[in-house]
């Protein structure tokens, strides 16, 4: 509670102390609150801690493999993130990231790779937020549904 300094008369002093309350009155404010029937303002409760944010676990093509979502050898092409296609953009499921042009890398990194060429200037992306099936969903949207459904999120 904001708080604030201020002269009292000797004689407004004492019989403020004359007129406390032993028990009930801890400060000035709560003796003159009593005196001059002021209503005692609620203290608002503090706000409940929120639990941590765990981060989502990253996308594992394995386990989408794994669960038949996706399959080794499958092609994806990639987008920009006004969801464009991006010409010549497209790589082969393999293990857990991509193949393209016979070296293997993770989604995040091609991406990069293809956007950087396309005047995009990030370091960092979220690569499977950017790679689409034959059906045009995207690797993120299918990992999240994925993560849902197994209640792994």
């Amino acid at each position: 509670m904001d708080q604030i300094n201020v002269d009292l008369d000797k004689d407004v002093y004492e019989f403020i102390k004359n007129n406390a309350a032993v028990y009930d009155d801890k400060t000035l404010s709560d003796t003159l609150r009593r005196l001059l029937n002021i209503p005692v303002k609620k203290k608002s409760k503090p706000k409940p801690a929120l639990p941590p944010r765990r981060k989502a676990p990253r996308t594992d093509l394995n386990r989408l493999k794994d669960a038949g979502i996706l399959f080794e050898g499958q092609i994806l092409h990639m987008c920009d993130g006004r969801g464009n296609i991006i010409p010549g953009a497209n790589a082969t499921v393999s293990g857990n990231g991509v193949e393209y042009e016979g070296k293997h890398y993770s989604l995040s990194e091609l991406a990069r790779i293809f956007l950087n060429k396309n005047g995009y200037t990030s370091y960092s992306y979220r690569g499977p937020a950017f790679w689409y099936t034959e059906d045009n969903i995207s690797i993120m949207e299918l990992w999240n549904k994925f993560l849902e459904e197994s209640n792994d999120s």
